[in-house]
């Protein structure tokens, strides 16, 4: 989706990418389906690289820098 753009990262794309389909007022729905399991287990990238989970700080930042970005374009 171009408005949205591709998956960015390892930790928190699909945080960011949710973020961002937000913002850009994407329609999003919940399915009563369940579409994907997530197996989880010791080499899970999440569990074995814990010290990235900085990058969730670097979504929200983001996010924030583009919130007032629109807002002083305002």
């Amino acid at each position: 989706m171009n408005a949205v753009g591709p998956f960015k990262g390892r930790t928190g794309q699909m945080a960011d990418w949710y973020a961002r389909a937000v913002e850009a007022d994407v329609n999003i729905r919940m399915l009563d389906d369940v579409l994907f399991r997530r197996r989880i287990h010791d080499d899970n990238i999440g569990i074995r690289e814990r010290s990235s989970r900085d990058g969730y700080l670097t979504v929200v930042r983001a996010a924030l820098a583009r919130r007032a970005a629109r807002q002083e374009g305002s």
